[in-house]
C-alpha cells in the first residue's frame, strides 16, 4: 500500500524545506484560500519547480521541461488559446487516441473533465511550474508576451468600448535569496495577466 504524503512531508524530506519554515507556512495557510504549495513559493521557501517536481510525486505525474518541447501545431489546433490560457493548459502532442498536454494544478478535474470533452480522447497529463507553463503558452499560440506588456490590440479594444481590463503591473523581478531560502523564480501575476491576455485573444474576434 502506498503512503499517502503531504507536500510538506516530501520537501523536507528533500531537505528543501525545514520544520520551522513547514510550521510558518502551515500557519501562514490558515485564513488563506491559497494553495500551500503557493504559499511556500510566496515565501520564498522553494522555487515553483521544487513545488512541482514533489507534486508529481504526490499524485504519480510526470513533469515536463517545456524549455526543451515543442507543441505539436496539430494538438495546439485542439485546444482554443482563450482555453489555454484560462486554464493554463498546454497541449504539446496529439494522435488518434490521446492528447498529450503539460498543466499545472493537477487537483483541477473539472478542467481535465472538460478537456476531455472539448477534444474528444482521452488526455495524458504532464505537470510544468505555473510560470513556465503561462510563458510557454504565450509562445505557442503567438500571444504577445505579458512580461514586455505589448498588447496594442487590447488598447484599440478599449478605446472603442466600455470594457477595459485592469492596468498590468509591472513584471516581477527575480528576489535575491535570502539566507535559509530558496531563490523565487521570476514569476508573472498569473490571474491579472490571464485576464488581461483573455481581453485581448476576445479584441481579436471580429464584432
Amino acid at each position: 500500500m502506498i503512503q499517502y504524503k503531504r507536500i510538506g512531508e516530501l520537501l523536507m524530506e528533500r531537505g528543501v524545506l525545514t520544520q520551522q519554515q513547514l510550521d510558518h507556512v502551515i500557519k501562514t495557510k490558515l485564513g488563506t484560500t491559497l494553495r500551500f504549495g503557493e504559499i511556500i513559493t510566496e515565501l520564498g521557501y522553494a522555487t515553483e519547480e521544487q513545488v512541482t517536481e514533489a507534486l508529481a510525486d504526490q499524485y504519480g505525474y510526470e513533469t515536463v521541461d517545456l524549455s526543451t518541447v515543442t507543441p505539436d501545431p496539430e494538438a495546439l489546433k485542439l485546444v482554443p488559446s482563450s482555453t489555454a490560457v484560462s486554464n493554463l493548459v498546454l497541449p504539446l502532442a496529439v494522435t488518434k487516441h490521446r492528447l498529450t498536454c503539460a498543466i499545472a494544478d493537477p487537483l483541477d478535474i473539472p478542467m481535465t473533465d472538460s478537456l476531455t470533452l472539448l477534444v474528444q480522447r482521452p488526455v495524458e497529463l504532464l505537470l510544468a511550474a505555473p510560470s513556465a507553463l503561462f510563458d510557454a503558452v504565450t509562445r505557442a499560440y503567438g500571444i504577445s508576451p505579458i512580461g514586455k506588456r505589448s498588447l496594442p490590440f487590447v488598447e484599440q479594444k478599449t478605446k472603442s468600448n466600455s470594457f477595459a481590463p485592469p492596468p498590468p503591473s509591472a513584471a516581477v523581478q527575480p528576489v535575491a535569496a535570502k539566507p535559509g531560502r530558496a531563490r523565487r523564480s521570476p514569476k508573472v501575476d498569473l490571474q491579472e495577466d490571464k485576464f488581461v491576455l483573455l481581453a485581448a485573444l476576445s479584441a481579436e474576434v471580429p464584432a
